[in-house]
């Protein structure tokens, strides 16, 4: 889980530095669930939460619906 954990941590930072929105949110989704499974729920929400907010301001109703289950 670490080591996906810090590829996921790149790829957010390489697509926020290129303004992919729609990639990062999916990031934070995918962030939320290796929280989720260590037992982390505070810092899964906190990611989830984050999605959502990416997915809201662009529009992307379903990826919302995908994050809330």
């Amino acid at each position: 889980m670490d080591e996906a954990e810090a590829m996921y941590r790149k790829g957010l930072a390489l697509n926020e530095a290129l303004g992919r929105k729609e990639y990062m949110a999916a990031i934070y989704g995918n962030l939320g669930n290796i929280y989720r499974i260590r037992g982390d729920l505070d810092e899964a929400e906190a990611m989830y939460r984050k999605g959502l907010a990416l997915n809201e301001a662009l529009g992307r109703k379903e990826y919302m619906a995908a994050i809330y289950g």
